[in-house]
């Protein structure tokens, strides 16, 4: 993840935004590790095996300035 952060810099973006499906509790706890903060929930947002499942949506800033 760390090199995905330093290219995204090099391209001038402020902030990564991601989706995880809610019950991925490990990956969320990964992402929470390097940084992500919880921004909002999807509501049945992925559909699989014929079962919709919600999402957090998450972001992290790449640098201090928020606008």
């Amino acid at each position: 993840l760390e090199k995905l952060f330093e290219r995204a810099q090099i391209m001038g973006l402020r902030k990564v935004l991601l989706k995880v499906v809610v019950t991925q509790t490990e990956a969320i706890k990964l992402y929470e590790k390097t940084g992500f903060s919880l921004i909002g929930r999807l509501k049945e947002h992925f559909f699989k095996n014929n079962t919709y499942y919600d999402a957090f949506l998450m972001e992290r800033y790449l640098t201090q300035e928020r606008r």
